[in-house]
């Protein structure tokens, strides 16, 4: 009988190292990455494959949201026109919030 080759994935094979083997109530188990193994398997049978992940792997979710600011024409106060969870245009003026229709976001729709 070939003894199994045990190929663990890591991205930090610093940290891993080999590892040890460690026996609990419900198995054996290659530590610290917790894959289970067959019992008496040894640090020998295990390899270690370091995996780079792609840099852009996660660029989606750190998307920079859009937003447009007006200035009011008749106080200080600034509107902010936002995509809303519903992808919707949002914006947080008087007329917005009463009616659901204002001035600032028929200006972004003529933008984009």
């Amino acid at each position: 009988m070939i003894d199994p080759i045990y190929k663990i994935k890591t991205e930090k094979k610093d940290l891993l190292g080999k590892g040890g083997i460690v026996t609990t109530l419900s198995g054996t188990y290659h530590i610290p990455s917790w894959t289970k193994v067959e019992q008496g398997t040894t640090l020998n049978q295990i390899e270690i494959e370091v995996i780079v992940p792609e840099k852009d792997l996660f660029k989606e979710l750190f998307i920079e949201e859009e937003k447009w600011t007006f200035e009011s024409s008749s106080s200080s106060q600034k509107y902010t026109v936002r995509y809303n969870k519903r992808g919707e245009l949002s914006c947080n003026c008087m007329g917005y919030i009463t009616r659901r229709k204002c001035k600032h976001i028929e200006e972004v729709k003529k933008e984009i």
